[in-house]
């Protein structure tokens, strides 16, 4: 994987062709993301939607300075947000929606200034919200999660 460290950009998708009775993609991608993809320093973007991920979604990507747009629509990850998504600075896009992800939203994610959009719906994230929250924030979607919105100043 060393050869690729200097990866900017990674886009993954199920494609449908529109000629086919099943469904086929170009390149067979599914389970966990490798540990390899550590090294994936300079990443800026990456998208991966409708691809059969699995597994929890790596602490290590947090740790990727350059990240602005992480996109994860989708999938079948488990388990919690990494707290560690507070790190990268640039990011601006969060799409983790249509996953099984559980757990509370990291505080964090909602004082990050350069995140705009956050898109968790359709996942399994429970808790309150915070009241605080970036004032840079230009859409967030939380449809279809067990949140406790009676004691959030999102329910006023």
């Amino acid at each position: 994987m060393q050869h690729f460290a200097y990866i900017e950009h990674i886009l993954l998708y199920n494609v449908m062709y529109k000629d086919a009775k099943d469904i086929s993609t170009i390149l067979e991608v599914s389970g966990e993301i490798p540990s390899s993809f550590a090294s994936l320093k300079n990443l800026e973007l990456l998208r991966a939607f409708d691809i059969e991920l699995t597994g929890r979604i790596p602490d290590f990507i947090g740790n990727w300075p350059n990240m602005k747009e992480l996109r994860f629509q989708g999938n079948s990850f488990e388990g919690p947000i990494p707290s560690s998504f507070s790190k990268p600075t640039n990011l601006t896009d969060l799409d983790l929606s249509f996953n099984n992800i559980s757990g509370q939203i990291p505080i964090s994610l909602f004082s990050l200034s350069s995140l705009t959009y956050r898109f968790l719906g359709n996942n399994k994230l429970n808790g309150t919200l915070p009241e605080e929250k970036s004032p840079n924030l230009l859409n967030i979607n939380l449809v279809a999660n067990n949140f406790n919105l009676e004691s959030s100043n999102y329910s006023r």
